[in-house]
């Protein structure tokens, strides 16, 4: 079975804007945050910056980095989700600008966006405002846990 994780060999030709291209990337790099694939594409990412950035552009954007990991690393699930888009703003801001100062580099950004596909976790599953009717069961017992769980009967 092939890696849901991996591009499709597609993917290339289809992002090619220096703006796809980063935020493809940031996107990748963004669902590494808070996984214990982070200090590796956090390397990747801190030695394009020091390639393409000077000084005080390449601290902001290192400095900007890490905040986004930590804000993604303190939140709970829910809270990740919701800080997921903002994420990746702003490191898709940071990519680009590497690319507008040097356009060479959209290969090295592609290779960052598959290093950090491929070394994210596999996406959780979650279920939300579950509504469970009519159970029956034979002589055990049924455990449903959670804030949204509901079980009713049909009359």
């Amino acid at each position: 079975m092939p890696d849901s994780r991996q591009p499709s060999p597609e993917w290339e030709t289809l992002v090619t804007t220096p703006l796809d291209i980063a935020t493809t990337a940031a996107t990748a790099v963004v669902g590494t945050m808070a996984t214990a694939a982070w200090t590796q594409i956090r390397e990747k990412c801190a030695t394009l910056f020091q390639r393409y950035l000077d000084g005080a552009d390449q601290t902001a954007a290192l400095t900007r980095l890490d905040t986004h990991e930590q804000s993604m690393n303190v939140s709970d699930q829910r809270g990740r989700e919701a800080l997921r888009g903002v994420c990746t703003e702003a490191i898709a801001q940071d990519l680009a600008e590497i690319l507008r100062r040097s356009p060479e580099a959209a290969d090295q950004l592609r290779a960052l966006a598959q290093a950090a596909r491929a070394a994210a976790p596999e996406p959780a599953v979650s279920a939300n405002d579950v509504r469970v009717k009519n159970v029956r069961n034979q002589g055990g017992d049924v455990i449903i846990s959670g804030g949204d769980a509901h079980v009713g009967r049909d009359r």
